[in-house]
């Protein structure tokens, strides 16, 4: 119960602040969140918790180069919870084409890890735990997951992270049934035709150019004759719109590798092999309930005394699951 507050946030990768004194044990670790407050235990299971579970930083340098871009187009992301006026997450993504494979990722989340794995090693080393913080906005927050799509192959690679650890899954691209219609838009300075499909239980429309002859789009959509430059769904809760298109020059994609930093082996990265179903499920409940962290056991304590937990509440009932079967 006496671990300061900055090594609770990094062994449990969740930054919030509560009124209460509470102990959390799971099959992966311990978490204490502690502060002059104090509440009764009955009061504790009504408290709901409002935060976005936010993993620890990768290593930047075990990045390795897997291909050359050709086209780089960054997205503004938003996520809105449905019967709301406000952004739940803002997140700039970017898809990179090249001439082997495609990766769409989180450049925030890039940016992040970056400054916060050095500030990391610099604690290590000096113990000095003041450094510079990623400076994200309200709602702004980097949805970890990458996605290699290998055209070739027609195969895709997905990456999703979850607190220290990198669930991949293989699976295959599967066509959608594009609807085309007349309506145009231009979209940075592009003249974009309208295009209507269903992707695993969500409708989406989309506008794509014909002047950018890739069949590519954000996250798993594609197979138009031309590049995609916005998406939304049908109930408007996803959206991508692009706002930077650039050609570079010898830019490599990277991918992530295991994390081979001289550290304790229990902190660094891993990779494991998953599936679609299963990492959708371990993320779901960490969103829903943030205390959730992995293996089966898990028991919370307030004020030393054992609190149920299938009474706490997370403040959500919803989950921001982009594909529905």
């Amino acid at each position: 119960m006496g671990q300061p507050l900055s090594a609770i946030v990094c062994i449990a990768a969740l930054i919030f602040i509560l009124p209460v004194k509470v102990h959390s044990q799971t099959g992966s670790g311990s978490i204490a969140i502690m502060t002059d407050g104090d509440i009764d235990a009955s009061e504790f299971k009504n408290i709901k918790i409002d935060l976005i579970p936010t993993p620890v930083p990768r290593n930047y340098s075990t990045r390795v180069a897997i291909d050359t871009s050709r086209l780089s187009v960054t997205y503004r992301y938003t996520i809105t919870e449905p019967d709301s006026l406000d952004a739940t997450i803002v997140d700039m993504q970017t898809l990179e084409i090249g001439d082997r494979l495609n990766r769409f990722y989180s450049r925030y989340g890039e940016f992040r890890d970056s400054i916060m794995y050095e500030n990391h090693l610099d604690f290590l080393r000096t113990g000095n735990e003041v450094g510079i913080r990623p400076d994200f906005k309200k709602s702004e927050h980097p949805v970890y997951y990458d996605v290699f799509t290998y055209p070739g192959e027609n195969t895709r690679l997905v990456s999703e992270r979850f607190i220290k650890t990198d669930y991949q899954y293989t699976e295959e691209v599967t066509p959608i049934d594009w609807q085309l219609s007349p309506e145009q838009e231009v979209i940075l300075g592009y003249n974009c035709q309208r295009a209507t499909g269903t992707f695993r239980g969500r409708e989406w429309q989309v506008w794509f150019t014909y002047d950018i002859p890739y069949n590519y789009g954000p996250w798993k959509l594609g197979g138009l004759p031309g590049l995609i430059l916005r998406a939304e769904d049908s109930s408007g809760s996803f959206v991508w719109e692009a706002v930077s298109l650039i050609r570079p020059e010898g830019c490599p994609i990277y991918r992530h590798s295991g994390d081979v930093s001289p550290r304790n082996g229990a902190d660094r990265h891993q990779i494991r092999k998953s599936s679609r179903k299963n990492t959708n499920k371990m993320l779901e409940a960490s969103w829903k309930l943030p205390f959730y962290m992995s293996g089966s056991s898990q028991s919370l304590y307030f004020n030393d005394e054992k609190v149920d937990t299938r009474s706490i509440s997370s403040g959500r009932t919803w989950y921001p699951r982009l594909e529905l079967e």
